[in-house]
């Protein structure tokens, strides 16, 4: 008898991920992540797979994407997220970048980046500073 109520309870709950596009299961902010821990490794390549034509192409910050990827004297990088707004195929993430350099020093940018939805997946369509 509890298993047609579990199944009830499980079913909605299923439906509900497939209905939104499982973005509670692969949040846009992820593909942000994704893209810094590239960027951090310095590793051009892989950062271009979570971004637009566009911006891969383009330029983060005011430097091209893969020199600022082929920089050694950044240092290490990590992002904390402030803001997350979900519209439809297109989200806009309000983060901290910090910058640690080879002395201890911290250098920190409050960025906006707009990612879209191409075809189920989250990609950093655009960076800038705010």
């Amino acid at each position: 008898m509890k298993h047609p109520f579990i199944l009830i309870i499980i079913l909605p709950f299923l439906m509900l991920l497939l209905i939104t596009g499982c973005d509670l299961v692969n949040p846009p902010q992820d593909a942000l992540r994704q893209f810094f821990r590239a960027v951090n490794l310095r590793d051009y390549e892989s950062a271009k797979l979570h971004c637009t034509g566009k911006m891969a192409q383009g330029y983060i910050l005011g430097q091209e994407l893969e020199s600022w990827c082929a920089a050694d004297d950044e240092g290490d990088m990590n992002i904390k997220i402030l803001n997350v707004d979900i519209k439809d195929k297109e989200t806009y993430v309000v983060f901290k970048l910090f910058v640690f350099g080879e002395d201890d020093d911290e250098k920190e940018i409050r960025l906006g980046a707009l990612l879209v939805k191409r075809e189920g997946k989250w990609l950093v369509d655009e960076i800038n500073q705010i």
